[in-house]
């Protein structure tokens, strides 16, 4: 039997849906799996339910990801968590599960909208984008080619094979 949980992220004090896991068991099954000593962070977060050092969370997501996907054991029941990671609000200060980093209460159901890496880049302006890093503008280019490698192609091959290409990339930031 599926659960699905939702992820929260902290912004500015205030907490923000970032986005939904589909299987929590399945994912939670995958990060156990993987080496503690080598992913402390992912071995917190999997434990706590709350992560606020979001750039090593990154950083060995994306490696743990690559490195099974290279191995030819494409994560996928990692998809979701790596893009509600990566995509994540650039003030974020932490993320977690829902019922660890809730939500206001009293909102009406049906507002658990996730503001996805397509919604961020259709409101950046050209003043924004100019003013923003080279290094900046590469990673959100990465981000939306990240974005549709996961919500585009459905052919497994080609899918595994953009998905990895654009993760490597990401990681050599």
């Amino acid at each position: 039997m599926k659960r699905a949980v939702r992820l929260n992220q902290q912004v500015d004090g205030q907490i923000q849906a970032a986005g939904e896991v589909e299987d929590w068991q399945q994912l939670a099954a995958w990060l156990s799996s993987l080496s503690r000593r080598k992913y402390p962070h992912l071995t917190a977060f999997i434990h706590f339910g709350v992560a606020e050092s979001l750039k090593e969370l990154e950083t060995e997501l994306l490696d743990a990801f690559v490195s099974n996907a290279l191995a030819g054991k494409y994560p996928w029941q990692a998809e979701a968590l790596l893009l509600t990671v990566v995509g994540r609000d650039r003030n974020a200060t932490a993320l977690g599960l829902g019922e660890n980093l809730p939500l206001a209460p009293g909102l009406p159901n049906g507002t658990y909208k996730p503001v996805t890496i397509l919604d961020r880049a259709v409101r950046v302006t050209m003043r924004t984008w100019t003013e923003w890093s080279v290094k900046r503008q590469q990673r959100e280019y990465l981000l939306l080619e990240l974005y549709d490698a996961f919500l585009g192609e459905k052919d497994a091959d080609s899918h595994c094979e953009r998905v990895t290409v654009c993760l490597q990339l990401l990681a050599g930031e």
